[in-house]
Parts: structure tokens; C-alpha cells; sequence
């Protein structure tokens, strides 16, 4: 938590300048990258939307005392960054990075295993259309409610929903072997 001296993203960028945008990096950096990461599947796009994104931030003419859900709202504004991102000349589809699982104190057979596993539904996840792969990201990993998921995506919370199941029935199918294609 952060301590009333040091600068809030709910107080805004405006009044505590750069200050103020290291909190929001610091608060909401890892959602931005890891979101614009899965989003354009490469490393070095993402960054560049990252660095985009807390550009747009500290240009924002709304108070950002005015945003209901600061995350949400940074979430969308990532979104519509990678967008642009794939709108530009020179974009091309790379191949996604993979994830590489951290150091534990469990046995290798066991971190292997989850490893792969771990793999395995990031490839499926990957692999889902757009619309549908973001509504998981949003949803699983950003822990987004549908409303906040619709707010961020333009959609209303009934499509969330059903985006929802259908990935996820297109996530059994593909993780037991019966690869309907998204």
C-alpha cells in the first residue's frame, strides 16, 4: 500500500508529475506488458506498446481521480495501444514466446511435468481467437469481473459470458485431444 506521501494513481498524473507515473508503472506495469505480451506475441512490440501505453498516461487529460477502475481503464487503453501497434506498416505475426517456469523446491520430475502442462495450456490459450483469448487473459489472469471485461473490451457483460464458455469448450476440446480450432 502505498503511504499518503508518496504519489497515488488514484490522485492522478497531473499533479505529481513523474512521480506520479512510477506509481502507475510500479502498480500496473506487469499488467500492461504481460496483456500487451499475449496480445501481440513478441517481446519487443509489447515493450514498445508498454512504453506507449504510460506515454498515453501521462498525457491523459482526465483526471485520473475520475476512473472508476484504474486498472480496467489501463487495461483498455493497452488494448487499444496494441491495436495501433498491429494497424502499423511493419507489423508481422511472431512466434509467442514461451514461459519459462520458476525455480522450486519440488522435485524436477514435478516442475517438469507442470512445466509442460503449463505449456501446453499457453499454447491452447494462444491458439483461441482473439475475442476469446482476451476474455480469458482478462478474466483468469487480470481477475477482471465479466463487467469489467465488457467495460474494457466495448462488449456487454452477456458476450463476456459467452465468450467465456465458448473458450473454455474450446479448451477441453483442445487440451483432451478433439482440437476444434478457434
Amino acid at each position: 500500500m502505498l503511504s499518503p506521501s508518496e504519489p497515488s494513481p488514484e490522485r492522478g498524473i497531473g499533479d505529481s508529475g513523474e512521480r506520479g507515473l512510477s506509481a502507475w508503472m510500479d502498480r500496473y506495469g506487469d499488467a500492461v506488458l504481460r496483456t500487451a505480451l499475449f496480445r501481440l506475441k513478441d517481446r519487443q512490440k509489447a515493450e514498445d506498446v508498454y512504453q506507449e501505453v504510460f506515454l498515453r498516461v501521462y498525457r491523459c487529460e482526465v483526471s485520473m481521480q475520475d476512473i472508476a477502475n484504474p486498472k480496467a481503464w489501463i487495461l483498455k487503453v493497452t488494448l487499444n495501444a496494441c491495436r495501433d501497434a498491429e494497424r502499423r506498416p511493419w507489423w508481422r505475426q511472431a512466434p509467442l514466446l514461451s514461459r519459462h517456469s520458476r525455480e522450486t523446491t519440488e522435485s524436477v520430475e514435478r516442475t517438469a511435468v507442470l512445466a509442460e502442462t503449463n505449456r501446453e495450456l499457453w499454447r491452447a490459450v494462444s491458439a483461441l481467437a482473439e475475442p476469446f483469448r482476451m476474455c480469458v487473459l482478462l478474466y483468469y489472469y487480470h481477475e477482471l469481473s465479466t463487467r469489467e471485461i465488457g467495460d474494457v473490451l466495448g462488449v456487454s457483460e452477456g458476450t463476456v459470458r459467452s465468450r467465456l464458455h465458448r473458450a473454455r469448450q474450446l479448451l477441453k476440446a483442445t487440451l483432451e485431444g478433439g482440437g476444434d480450432d478457434a
